[in-house]
């Protein structure tokens, strides 16, 4: 049988399925993840259902928030013009797996990864007898990225699955924090009947959440050029706490500098850098700031302590009002020495 006789005959017997109640619209969408770790990159299946009678879909799409993140090791080739157009792209162009059941049986294709990052997923159900191609693509706005399948065929399908890869062959990564998210899936019948729908999406297995307790400097007022020793409580072993240098300067505090100290469970100490003390010359109110970051990426509140700089007395005697009682002296002993 010849594909454009055999799509017509699938295409009136749908409409026959269908008959006067093809005007319900009403698909239903579940979404997993093979992984819910922070900051992996998951294998991801949705699943499309519909009841028999509603109308056939036109678009799927899911979208999600900017906290799912492009994959940074993401290695899968595009498939090139000619073979897109043969049917005939490369596995190492593979995104994952599409399967669809409607009344009339099983059709399955392969999701590949066009050159100008496009999806293309040629179908082919009952052997060679009918094949058809689906496209999709990948859309970037200010708040999060879509995936779109648009330009399906009309005919009923009571159930439409695409898996997608995990690892290499994933193109985003899970956020970086805990907690839960909101994915969206949207949907557009063949005459324009649109259903948005929001599904929950539970980050977990997160390291225990750092956090700093009982930072300190000793001591808290030191000499110009001096460098004391700031000690501070960690919850747990994190990769390494952030410790900030600040003045404060016209109601501001300005960085200086920064550095990484060690990150143990428990106590922590670390005297300042020795190539801080030239910061530190000048009195005033200093502050440190203080971060931990775990291996996870995920970070503590940052917490503070605040130490002051003061001028020894050979540093008060070079300023200006120790320089002008030297001068004082210097004269009453000229005119001492003149009498």
């Amino acid at each position: 049988m010849r594909r454009g006789s055999f799509a017509a005959v699938v295409a009136l017997g749908a409409l026959a399925l269908a008959g006067p109640a093809a005007a319900v619209y009403e698909p239903k969408l579940e979404l997993a993840f093979d992984s819910y770790a922070p900051g992996h990159a998951p294998g991801v299946t949705s699943v499309m259902r519909q009841s028999l009678g509603e109308e056939a879909t036109r678009t799927i799409a899911a979208r999600f928030p900017l906290d799912f993140t492009f994959n940074p090791a993401f290695a899968v080739a595009g498939c090139d013009a000619e073979h897109e157009q043969a049917a005939d792209c490369p596995e190492s162009s593979r995104l994952g797996l599409a399967t669809v059941e409607s009344p009339f049986g099983h059709g399955e294709g392969v999701v590949y990864l066009t050159t100008d990052f496009r999806l293309f997923v040629p179908f082919r159900a009952y052997g060679p007898l009918y094949q058809y191609t689906v496209t999709g693509a990948i859309h970037g706005y200010d708040d999060g990225a879509e995936i779109v399948f648009d330009g399906l065929p009309n005919v009923q399908v009571t159930e439409a699955r695409i898996a997608l890869d995990g690892g290499q062959r994933a193109i985003f990564i899970n956020p970086r924090r805990c907690g839960a998210y909101s994915a969206g899936a949207r949907f557009v019948s063949q005459s324009g009947v649109q259903v948005e729908a929001t599904l929950p999406v539970s980050i977990t297995g997160c390291s225990e959440v750092l956090a700093i307790s009982g930072a300190r400097v000793d001591p808290a007022r030191v000499a110009a050029g001096g460098r004391p020793t700031v000690s501070w409580q960690l919850s747990g072993a994190a990769e390494f706490t952030e410790i900030g240098l600040f003045r404060a300067a016209r109601g501001v505090w300005r960085e200086l500098a920064s550095v990484r100290g060690p990150a143990a469970a428990g106590r922590n100490q670390m005297r300042l850098p020795r190539r801080w003390g030239r910061r530190l010359r000048s009195p005033g109110r200093y502050q440190l700031r203080l971060r931990a970051r775990a291996a996870d990426h995920t970070t503590s509140r940052a917490t503070t302590t605040a130490f002051t700089v003061a001028l020894s007395r050979s540093d008060r005697c070079r300023t200006e009002r120790c320089s002008a009682r030297r001068a004082a002296r210097r004269k009453r002993g000229d005119r001492e020495s003149r009498r």
